[in-house]
Order: structure tokens, then C-alpha cells, then sequence
């Protein structure tokens, strides 16, 4: 499972490469049946078999970012553009939406599009996009961030989405092995799976280490060390 995860991440690093050196690709972008097909006003991507148009406009934060560049410069930015859905439904689709790339990392925007409507939620910057899963009630959304240290160790922050208000839901009453992981911004260890066990209980597996250094990090990725599972509520 560790390894599959592993892999996973180096693909996602070979595209955000390819993204920061060749902007022109991004255009192409191809990801569980979804592809950016068209930028201008309007992001147009596919996801599962149906034509989605995300207007640039109402993405607040991505909108203030373009503003910074000139007209030809946008062109570029836009093109450079990552959506990443991950969920569809009656009540709309959910997806990430990276920008401001560079060799690896990104910023992102969790947003919501329903009909013509778009809700937007920033998401921790200079990051790389994971997962993401539902709860089983489709209430909240668990989001996996990852920011990489070289080839070898690449660490995780694990966002909790209130999806009826599209708001970041604070959990207070973590334990304290499970703040670093929880706390705005932290990226403290690498979290190798994540699954709900009913509609408000979140299962993660985390490295059982005895200091989050790089060099502990880096030699428990090496020997595929062991890991442990934590449970919490987040609605507690």
C-alpha cells in the first residue's frame, strides 16, 4: 500500500515538473477522466463523460493571483492551470484547482460548481494535491496536502471540509500526536492512508517514529517502516 502511495506521488511530481517547463502541456491534462480542454474566462474540463465550464471569475483567490500579471502574461498562468475533480453528484462537483505552480508545489482551491454557482475554499499553499474523500453522508470532505523534501521524504496535512458550508472545520478536541497533522500549515509526517469508518470518524495511518526529523523521516521511507492507525471524531 505504502509503496502504491509512493508511486503515486512521484507521478504527481513528474507533472507539476512538466507543468513549471513547458506551460503549453498543462492545456492536455488528463486525470480519471478529466482534462482542462479550453482556458479563457472559463476553465472547460470533462469528468466522467460530462462538460464542465468553471468560471475564472468567481474563484476568488485565483482571480486576485491573475490580476497580478499582465494580459499575455494571464494567457500563460491560465494554461498552467491544474483541475482535479474528485467528485460529482446532484448537488454539483467538487475539485481542486491548482495554480501559481512551481517545479513542484502549487497553491490551491477547493471549489464547488453547481449550475452556473461556484463556492471557493483556499487550501494550505505550496503544496501537492493527494486526495480527497467523502464522508459516507457526503457531509464533509477529507483533503490530503503533501509538500515534498527532495526525492525522498514527502510529508502531509490533512484538511476536514464542512461541505454544506464549504468552511475548514476546526477539530478541538484532537489528541496531541494528532494536532501536527490537524494545525493550519503543518507539515509534520507523511500520513499513508486515510479512510472513514462511519459518517464522523476519520482512520489514518501514520510512521511510528521517535522524532519527526528528515533523517528518521527519510529512513523510515527507505525500510518501509511500520506504521500505526488513529481514529478521531471529528465532530467531538
Amino acid at each position: 500500500m505504502k509503496r502504491n502511495f509512493l508511486v503515486s506521488i512521484l507521478l504527481k511530481l513528474l507533472l507539476l515538473i512538466q507543468l513549471s517547463g513547458c506551460s503549453n502541456e498543462a492545456a492536455s491534462f488528463q486525470q480519471t477522466d478529466s482534462a482542462v480542454t479550453e482556458v479563457g474566462e472559463a476553465l472547460t474540463f470533462v469528468f466522467d463523460s460530462k462538460e464542465y465550464d468553471l468560471p475564472v471569475n468567481q474563484i476568488q483567490g485565483l482571480q486576485n493571483y491573475l490580476n497580478e500579471y499582465t494580459p499575455e502574461e494571464q494567457k500563460i498562468e491560465m494554461e498552467r492551470i491544474v483541475v482535479e475533480p474528485f467528485w460529482s453528484g446532484k448537488n454539483g462537483l467538487l475539485a481542486d484547482v491548482a495554480y501559481a505552480c512551481g517545479t513542484k508545489l502549487c497553491s490551491h482551491v477547493l471549489v464547488h460548481l453547481q449550475d452556473d454557482h461556484v463556492k471557493s475554499l483556499p487550501l494550505d499553499p505550496s503544496s501537492i494535491f493527494q486526495q480527497a474523500i467523502l464522508s459516507p453522508d457526503e457531509k464533509y470532505a477529507a483533503i490530503l496536502l503533501g509538500r515534498n523534501e527532495g526525492n525522498e521524504v514527502i510529508r502531509h496535512h490533512l484538511s476536514i471540509i464542512d461541505l454544506m458550508k464549504l468552511e475548514l472545520l476546526p477539530i478541538h478536541n484532537a489528541e496531541e500526536k494528532l494536532r501536527p497533522l490537524l494545525s493550519p500549515e503543518s507539515f509534520e509526517l507523511p500520513i499513508t492512508d486515510l479512510a472513514w469508518v462511519d459518517a464522523h470518524t476519520l482512520e489514518i495511518s501514520v510512521p511510528v517514529l521517535t522524532d519527526s526529523s528528515y533523517e528518521s523521516v527519510a529512513k523510515w521511507f527507505k525500510e518501509d517502516g511500520p506504521v500505526t492507525k488513529l481514529r478521531f471524531d471529528i465532530e467531538n
